[in-house]
């Protein structure tokens, strides 16, 4: 019989149940006088396992792991930062060699808005140097706008700078006025844009429509459409364009508006001037006129009645 054993480890002896099992195929059954003696009941037995298993749980659990895998072998986990644009724009003097190294890794660079140390430098390159490549410069456009936005400051020296840079890229005014519009703190910079006369009459279309479906044409926000429509009278025969004019008029709820008579001027002079009004643009414009308080609401009730009869 003895020579059947089989050699036992330790780590097994310290389970009560495995010694159970093994000295029931050497010795007497547990239901011997003597053998439960020693090792009691089957119930005594699950809860002394019980007891063991809690105060010795965790030195088997480390003995385990150590067992598993050992320190030496573990895999280390390596989390790769990514790099800040800001700090690689502060002290570069070669926009190119930046852009070279953002195009070798493009998912490893931040694409939060820049420092305002950065900002300046790039304005500071990119406006004495020109960048060749078109894809260069359209990331460094986008990203100066970005910053200008996070900011929500209107500086006098981002005039300075875009009077300069735009002597070299013209071409980019439109693209860099119509990511701006959408900031009301920017509009002073979306309108010296304008006035600089670099954009078409359709590129200008373009900016006024996006301000509209932003924005509510208010006693306080009637400078930019008022510009726009001033420089490009061929506008208000443009149906998209009225359009947005009179919903961005009817959804305008500032308070004041009524009672202003520069918006009920500039009010008068859009209805006066335009044409063939579909049925929600002359609803629109009702909505205003009667909202009015102004000695020129008269007027503006006329020049409704008299688009919507025409």
């Amino acid at each position: 019989m003895f020579s059947e054993l089989q050699p036992i480890s330790v780590c097994e002896l310290k389970r009560l149940d495995r010694v159970r099992s093994l000295l029931e195929q050497l010795g007497p059954s547990e239901k011997d006088s003597a053998a439960e003696f020693l090792f009691g009941s089957k119930d005594d037995l699950k809860s002394e396992k019980d007891v063991f298993a809690e105060e010795d749980d965790g030195k088997m659990e480390v003995e385990v792991e150590e067992y598993e895998q050992p320190p030496e072998k573990k895999i280390k986990v390596e989390i790769n930062e990514k790099l800040n644009i800001s700090t690689l724009l502060e002290g570069c003097t070669d926009l190119t060699d930046i852009w070279a190294q953002i195009n070798q890794d493009p998912q490893n660079i931040s694409s939060e808005a820049l420092s305002e140390k950065a900002l300046e430098n790039v304005m500071k390159i990119i406006s004495t140097v020109k960048i060749e490549d078109k894809q260069a410069l359209e990331y460094f456009i986008a990203v100066m706008t970005k910053t200008m936005l996070h900011l929500k400051i209107y500086q006098k020296s981002y005039e300075d700078f875009y009077e300069s840079f735009l002597v070299i890229y013209p071409n980019s005014c439109h693209q860099i006025a119509s990511q701006l519009v959408i900031e009301p703190a920017l509009c002073g910079l979306v309108l010296f844009l304008i006035n600089l006369d670099l954009m078409t009459e359709d590129q200008e279309k373009s900016v006024l429509l996006r301000w509209l479906t932003e924005f509510s044409i208010e006693s306080s926000t009637l400078e930019l459409p008022e510009v726009i429509l001033s420089r490009n009278t061929k506008l208000y025969e443009d149906n998209q364009v009225v359009g947005a004019v009179s919903s961005s008029f009817a959804s305008g709820v500032a308070e004041g508006s009524d009672k202003c008579v520069k918006f009920a001027k500039f009010l008068l002079q859009v209805l006066s001037k335009v044409t063939d009004l579909e049925e929600r643009v002359v609803k629109n414009f009702k909505l205003v006129t009667e909202r009015n308080r102004t000695f020129l609401r008269k007027k503006l009730e006329t020049e409704v009645d008299k688009k919507s009869a025409s």
